[in-house]
């Protein structure tokens, strides 16, 4: 026995505990009447030979159970499909071997060993359609498996319940199968009648929808195929695949509105309600189709419906069809006339057409714009401005196509082109920050400026006007520095580098003042605990925080750190030194002034020499590329 492995492509996985112990008690008595098979499988490195169990399982689960330390068995060399044939055919015709764990076994031989199901039947004595049955009760979810584990439907219903899908199924175990079902129970219907049902309540007919229905005719989910199952007069041909069938119905109706749509120009599509097939509306949206939503009012009616054509075997007299032949040629006059009418108003704006987005299909709708108050549009403004409004649509698809490009792919490393440079400077003057405009002393570039201002600018460059954009878009990114950011601090260094004196200024009038407020915060400090004044507090005021133009004291000169440097004023008359002597907020500046100090001393430029845009705006170069010259009026940078 300890020789024996198990096989590990057992068909078999259940055995029963309560079986396993009845055997086992009947081996203890009796022995085993009827030897195992067994295949010999030798290691290759050790050279022991062990024995792989072919069938017999249950017998020697239960000679285990009952203490035998040998069994009888019949020792075979065998092919490893072989071996799983036998092993599959042991149980195929026991009562107990579960449904699935057959099917699973006929699943695995054709798809993962690529065996022909004719082959596989042949193999073990059964038919093509027994196998390709068992292997379809696999689509079957795990509450249907169960009512079939547990005999409660029948092997027929299950293999019917598996032509649908997942949604499907369970709602016929909701409604129709489970105990205390919501709709009344089919567990009692013969297999006739359950197909019958399955197919009238979740089935649609295929001659309802307009779509190619070539590849319907051959497939599995027509139940067209199974009219042996039930007798049917019409409308036998219903697609039990409703997921399919509702995907085919859409692309179907997707591409009927399109081509609509270019066959007319004038003609607006529309849904009305909440009552459209939205997948096909948000398909349009995507298509770049403008979607409108209209009413129930009386300013919308329908399109008039042609008349159909009377046949003779629908009337049961010849007196009964002539009747209605003329019944017809009346009804075709007003539908023609009507017609005629329609499309004269058309022609002169008075009505506009809708196509109408339905659930399954579409319908045509009228608006008259007399009742709606609407100007009437000729339609040639109206092409008109359809086309430009297409041209436009088309644009920004290729921008957003375009710019999804620029990011899926790999940035250039070669040298800035010529045209490029040029757009970088159109790029900084979009990014210039209105307030400094006026700074670039540009008469017809005003805070307004549209991109034809921009690029007559960029035509007319020269290397001192690059140099002012690009000194001036410096300024307008350093103008939104946060006191605490690092940006502070090139701020200072670009004002310090080009406008020393006044920025000197500017830093020495507020580090004062706040050298003040500092001070007297310092001093209530040392009142209300001296010990707890902290060094960092007192020492907040030095290094690059202290204005550029105080020199630094000696070391016998410095302040011991806890204490406060005492200034002038304070030796003189301490008292003055209060908080209510120092102002809580910096004095405001002249309110026609709408820069701050700082930033009007920045603009303060020298004017331009040679400023093209003083005179009218002369006709662009047909060469949009930069002048290679530089003009001798062209001065250095401040």
């Amino acid at each position: 026995m300890e020789l024996i492995d198990q096989n590990p492509n057992n068909p078999r996985k259940y055995f029963g505990d309560e079986e396993l112990l009845q055997l086992a008690a009947t081996i203890e008595r009796h022995g085993v009447i009827q030897p195992v098979l067994v295949h010999p499988v030798k290691n290759g490195e050790t050279g022991e030979t062990r024995f792989m169990l072919v069938h017999g399982e249950r017998r020697t689960r239960a000679s285990m159970i009952a203490g035998k330390s040998t069994i009888p068995a019949f020792i075979r060399e065998m092919p490893d499909d072989e071996i799983e044939a036998l092993a599959l055919l042991e149980n195929l015709h026991r009562v107990d071997i579960s449904e699935f764990e057959l099917a699973d076994a006929f699943r695995k031989m054709v798809y993962d060993e690529n065996k022909e199901i004719a082959i596989v039947a042949d193999q073990f004595g059964v038919s093509v359609t027994f196998v390709r049955n068992r292997i379809l009760l696999l689509d079957l979810i795990t509450e249907l498996r169960d009512l079939f584990d547990d005999e409660a439907i029948t092997i027929s219903m299950a293999l019917e319940l598996c032509k649908y899908d997942e949604a499907i199924q369970m709602d016929v175990y909701e409604n129709h199968l489970k105990a205390n079902c919501a709709k009344g129970s089919w567990r009692p219907l013969k297999k006739a009648e359950f197909a019958k049902k399955m197919i009238e309540t979740y089935s649609m007919v295929l001659d309802n929808y307009a779509f190619d229905k070539t590849a319907c005719a051959t497939c599995n989910y027509n139940a067209g195929r199974q009219m042996d199952l039930f007798g049917c007069a019409d409308n036998c041909a219903r697609c039990l695949n409703r997921e399919c069938l509702l995907t085919k119905v859409n692309i179907h109706l997707f591409e009927t509105i399109l081509a609509e749509i270019e066959a007319d120009p004038l003609l607006s599509v529309a849904t009305r309600a909440l009552v459209f097939n939205k997948e096909v509306a948000e398909w349009l949206r995507k298509s770049d189709v403008e979607i409108h939503k209209i009413d129930y009012s009386d300013r919308y009616f329908n399109a008039p419906m042609q008349p159909k054509v009377p046949l003779p075997n629908m009337y049961r007299t010849p007196e009964e069809y002539n009747a209605a032949q003329a019944q017809h040629q009346a009804a075709l006059q007003t539908f023609e006339s009507d017609s005629a009418e329609i499309a004269e108003k058309l022609s002169v704006g008075k009505l506009k057409r809708y196509l109408l987005i339905r659930d399954k299909d579409f319908m045509y709708v009228y608006e008259n714009m007399e009742k709606s108050g609407t100007q009437t549009e000729n339609p040639i403004a109206t092409l008109k401005k359809q086309d430009e409004h297409n041209l436009e649509l088309s644009r920004g698809n290729i921008i957003k196509n375009t710019v999804k490009l620029f990011q899926e792919q790999k940035v250039p490393v070669t040298d800035i082109t010529e045209t490029e440079e040029k757009y970088l400077y159109l790029a900084m003057l979009d990014s210039i920050h209105t307030k400094f405009i006026p700074t670039l002393g540009l008469k017809r570039l005003s805070e307004k400026a549209g991109d034809e201002d921009k690029i007559a600018v960029m035509n007319k460059l020269n290397a001192r006007r690059k140099i002012l954009i690009k000194r001036v878009f410096l300024m307008s990114a350093l103008s939104v520095a946060d006191p605490d950011s690092p940006r502070y601090a090139l701020l200072e260094e670009f004002a310090q580098t080009f406008y020393p004196d006044q920025f000197i200024e500017i830093k020495q009038k507020y580090m004062e003042m706040y050298e003040k407020r500092h001070d007297t915060i310092q001093a209530k400090l040392a009142e209300i605990s001296p010990e707890n004044v902290s060094e960092s507090l007192l020492d907040s005021a030095s290094g690059n925080d202290r204005t550029d133009t105080e020199t630094p004291a000696s070391d016998e000169q410095q302040p011991a750190p806890d204490e406060p440097t005492p200034s002038p004023e304070s030796e003189e008359n301490p008292a003055e030194t209060t908080s209510e002597n120092i102002p809580h907020e910096i004095p405001e500046s002249d309110p026609m002034q709408e820069l701050e100090d700082w930033q009007q001393i920045l603009i303060e430029m020298e004017p331009e020499d040679d400023d093209p845009f003083e005179t009218s705006m002369p006709t662009p170069p047909q060469d949009t590329g930069f002048a290679t010259g530089t003009s001798t009026k062209d001065q250095p940078a401040a």
